[in-house]
Parts: C-alpha cells; structure tokens; sequence
C-alpha cells in the first residue's frame, strides 16, 4: 500500500531532473524544444513540472507562451479578488479558485501543461474569469 521513500533525495529527484532538463535543452533545439513528451526524450522521465515540461517540450518559445498564461491568469486572480462582490457569483469564485489549485500544482506536477481533463478545466476557468472581466464595470471610465 505504502510507496517506498528513497532515502537520497527529499523531492523523488525532481531537482536532480531539472537540472538535466536545463542542462540538456541549451543544445540545438533549445529554441523550439523537443516536441511532446520532450521531457521524457531528454531525462527518460517526468518533468515534474509544468514550467520545466515546457522548456523541454516547447523550448524557450513554449516556455515563454506557457509564463505568459500562468501570468495573465495570475492576474486575472488578482484582478476579482479585490472586487467588493466577487463571492456573489458563485461561478466566477469557482473559477478562481480551479486557477488557483492548478497554479499551485503546476509548479511541482505537469498538471494542466499537458492536453488533459485539467487543462479543460483550467481553459475553462480562465475563459469564465476574460468574460467576467470584459464584462465588469471595474475601472471603466463613464461614457
């Protein structure tokens, strides 16, 4: 029932993994990367991390295009989170706290940086939150 803990590493190897993915992707696809499954082209496994799947997989461009998201849906948390009546829809708070989960976990898992269910529910919440956003009235000027 219980996995076995290896006693040499705390993190099940995942910085030793990013250190290879880094080493490995400053050769001549750095820019482009590896395709799908880079990660497990250039490591013979997991990435562990959506940010390090992107590097290897896309390169610099997929990583780029994989920040800009994680930054724009950051903003978007931000942007609702100080509106007076953001737990009023409740839609909308689901929505944020689905972007919320899936950043946290992007950051030790692959989570939504591979076309999955949590990908569809990740697009999905951020595409509640542009509405909602290009919806509201916050900072608009008086027409």
């Amino acid at each position: 029932i219980y996995r076995k803990v290896d006693p040499t590493s705390f993190s099940g190897h995942r910085i030793s993994h990013w250190k290879k993915i880094l080493s490995n992707v400053n050769s001549k696809s750095s820019l482009f990367g590896y395709g799908p499954l880079g990660d497990r082209y250039l490591i013979n496994n997991s990435a562990s991390s959506g940010f390090f799947y992107s590097l290897a997989s896309g390169g610099y461009i997929g990583f780029l295009i994989y920040s800009i998201i994680c930054i724009r849906s950051l903003y978007l948390l931000l942007f609702f989170c100080f509106k007076k009546n953001f737990f009023d829809n409740t839609i909308l708070a689901s929505s944020c706290l689905i972007i919320i989960s899936s950043l946290l976990r992007t950051i030790l898992e692959t989570g939504f940086a591979i076309f999955s269910i949590d990908f569809t529910i990740f697009a999905l919440s951020i595409f509640i939150c542009e509405e909602n956003k290009k919806n509201s009235k916050i900072f608009r000027l008086k027409e």
